[in-house]
């Protein structure tokens, strides 16, 4: 139910007809909308996420986390106990100082874009691009500088959240390693 501001009654719109009604009322104020363009901003906001875009984001950004924990695995010789220290949180530790604990341990070598080119190179990655976009021609250093670029930004946070990546963890405490191998 849509609300007008000056008489805060809701416009019911049960059809087609009525939205068509709805935005001419909205075309007299000014508000050029068609009802197909109302249409495809409602299904594009609330119906259509499955799209193959929003997939192969999430796909690399799995397959980085995977990779990243392989990375540190190697890193810290593959001692289970220690890697289990490394991700788990002291009791009084700030989520700063757990990161800055982690980044000590796991060594300065071990980087986020070494990650990144090695996920990138892989057979897998590149078989994949081509999967889900086939219209543009592969380019290594391209993707390794793309995937960096939206692995930093603070606009795909809510793409790193731990629904979104069952294999990490589960809970809080997977939602913080996400965070440490961001």
């Amino acid at each position: 139910m849509a609300t007008s501001k000056k008489k805060s009654l809701p416009s019911i719109v049960d059809s087609y007809e009525d939205l068509q009604i709805l935005c001419e009322e909205f075309a007299k104020r000014g508000h050029k909308i068609t009802p197909t363009g109302a249409w495809d901003a409602i299904a594009e906001r609330f119906i259509r996420k499955n799209n193959s875009r929003h997939y192969w984001k999430l796909l690399r950004f799995n397959w980085y986390l995977t990779q990243r924990m392989k990375d540190i695995g190697a890193s810290v010789k593959n001692n289970e106990s220690r890697i289990k220290k490394l991700f788990t949180k002291k009791k009084y530790e700030t989520l700063e100082e757990h990161k800055k604990r982690f980044y000590k341990e796991i060594g300065k070598e071990n980087k986020r874009i070494r990650s990144v080119e090695r996920l990138v190179s892989s057979d897998k990655f590149s078989e994949h691009y081509v999967q889900y976009i086939p219209n543009k021609q592969f380019s290594n250093l391209e993707e390794v500088v793309q995937l960096n670029k939206m692995i930093c930004d603070s606009r795909y946070d809510k793409d790193f959240n731990i629904k979104n990546h069952d294999n990490i963890g589960s809970g809080h405490a997977g939602q913080v390693i996400i965070h440490l191998l961001r």
